[in-house]
């Protein structure tokens, strides 16, 4: 009996160490990029937000946790930056509204480091909103947010993006929406970011 308990105490521990997904992904590190190694399906069951939203999943690493709406798509071909898009409303829709997490082992640790690299990718058009520093997850953190118009369609765009660190991991946590749409979509998003969890690494 105190065999089967301890067994059942290493299993829990290790659900909370390694985390899972809805669609697991077990990743390992190394100093310059976050590896994905392999995958396995779990129960929603082990899902701790289900009970109190269904309508949303999740995708989990060692480095963060994200949930967002079922219906949408996750890409992780492309590590160590993660997608997690809408699906189109339409035939007419062209632009697919997005969270993009990039996790990276960087020198990046202040306002003014952070504003610089997130304006090596500014493009003719785009223009900073708003600036701001805060706290997320306990964290200090810098907050852009622009406007300015897709590369391929025109289409005027919003872009916010939250830049922090968590020991040696810069995180830059960015979602990009159609103008027309922001009041569709910002509470999607927002709620994307209130439930990220941090990872410990």
């Amino acid at each position: 009996m105190k065999n089967l308990k301890l067994l059942f105490m290493i299993l829990g521990f290790s659900l909370l160490l390694f985390g899972c997904v809805g669609g697991q992904t077990d990743d390992t590190t190394t100093k310059d990029t976050v590896k994905q190694t392999e995958k396995s399906n779990v129960s929603d069951v082990l899902d701790p937000f289900k009970s109190k939203d269904p309508n949303y999943t999740y995708y989990s690493s060692q480095l963060f946790l994200i949930y967002y709406p079922k219906t949408w798509y996750a890409d992780d071909s492309k590590n160590p930056s993660f997608q997690f898009f809408s699906p189109a409303e339409d035939s007419n829709d062209k632009i697919l509204e997005e969270v993009i997490v990039e996790i990276w082992s960087g020198n990046e640790s202040t306002t003014e480091q952070f504003e610089v690299y997130e304006r090596t990718l500014m493009v003719q058009g785009d223009v900073i909103t708003q600036t701001e520093n805060v706290t997320y997850k306990e964290k200090p953190t810098f907050v852009i947010e622009m406007e300015g118009n897709n590369p391929d369609t025109g289409t005027r765009m919003v872009y916010k993006t939250l830049f922090f660190r968590n020991g040696e991991w810069v995180y830059r946590i960015n979602y990009s929406v159609e103008k027309s749409k922001i009041s569709s979509y910002r509470p999607i998003m927002e709620n994307i970011l209130d439930k990220f969890v941090v990872g410990t690494g």
